[in-house]
């Protein structure tokens, strides 16, 4: 790649680009074609008597004048192929942000007036099967059903506009390996993120709710009913559908740290036997039974995902090599 020096001695104000600090180093590869397939900066050496090259130019590096096309019709560089101020940055984010919260916020008012009683019932009638006898503690327990039924319903719909935000903000300053090495993984994180909300909803909440039922024949009192008030059923498996989503993360955690450099594929298996002491001890902590066999299956849940972590990671350090390669 060639690096390109613009002598101090320029000043220009193209149409679509603020001022900016002279001298720059520019990258030749950004200035190949403009949105309409043209050559979006034309060269030019223009004869000059002032010496305004810098006094020592690095090995490699070429002394280049640029001709920006200013007027009303000049066409605009791309936001890709030009210098951003740090305000401008600050301005994406903060309208990316207003979009995806104004979004949310829509999104959760109408599932709230639409969809928020059906998804309500559905929650109750689990526990109902279950045999689980549900009372108000208080009057506005029903109304805390219907918004966290809406809240939970409008985050998940909104997830992929949040993650679509994400990722058309950070692409513009990424080369074509980091894009792809982004969406792949944000492709990974909202999957797993699924696959996280159905095993919870599936998997985890009715077998935790049974595990609750026959506890109370735990403590040898049979003719005890167990009676939960609405908002703390709603607190507790939201609590434990929660906690199964962060689990799910842990493959993106585990590439994440290995593409910053933290730690490799190779680390990641030599601790294995580490890992799997510890996500035994976590499975005791947050399985609600004793058994051992809930405690298995969980901590086989946390080992899974682990490997997955280190195959998405040597996946991605395969790629890296295969790069430095070419």
């Amino acid at each position: 790649m060639m690096t390109l020096y613009c002598p101090p001695s320029l000043a220009f104000t193209p149409s679509a680009i603020r001022p900016v600090a002279l001298p720059l180093r520019l990258s030749a590869s950004r200035f190949r074609s403009s949105p309409l397939g043209q050559p979006a900066l034309s060269a030019a050496r223009p004869s000059r008597t002032d010496d305004t090259s810098p006094p020592d130019l690095p090995d490699g590096a070429e002394e280049v004048w640029w001709d920006f096309p200013v007027g009303p019709d000049a066409p605009p560089l791309s936001f890709s192929e030009r210098e951003v101020l740090p305000a401008e940055h600050d301005m994406e984010l903060r309208d990316r942000l207003i979009f995806s919260g104004s979004f949310f916020g829509v999104l959760g008012l109408l599932l709230l007036f639409m969809a928020s009683d059906k998804a309500a019932a559905t929650l109750i009638g689990t526990a109902e099967r279950l045999g689980l006898d549900l009372y108000l503690e208080s009057p506005d327990d029903a109304f805390y059903a219907l918004l966290w039924s809406a809240f939970t319903l409008a985050l998940a719909c909104a997830l992929p506009n949040f993650y679509g935000q994400l990722i058309a903000y950070i692409q513009p300053s990424l080369r074509r390996s980091e894009r792809q090495v982004v969406t792949v993984g944000a492709l990974m994180s909202f999957s797993l993120l699924v696959g996280g909300i159905v095993f919870a909803v599936k998997g985890v909440m009715p077998f935790y709710l049974g595990v609750i039922m026959q506890s109370v024949g735990w403590i040898g009192a049979p003719n005890i009913e167990p009676l939960w008030s609405l908002r703390r059923f709603i607190d507790t498996t939201g609590s434990v559908a929660l906690l199964t989503v962060l689990l799910f993360q842990l493959p993106i955690l585990e590439v994440g740290l290995g593409l910053a450099g933290v730690l490799t594929s190779d680390k990641l298996i030599e601790v294995w036997r580490y890992v799997l002491v510890g996500s035994t001890l976590l499975s005791a902590v947050i399985t609600p039974t004793t058994d051992a066999f809930t405690q298995i299956v969980t901590a086989g849940m946390i080992n899974g995902l682990y490997g997955i972590g280190i195959l998405g990671l040597k996946w991605f350090e395969a790629n890296r090599e295969k790069e430095k390669t070419i």
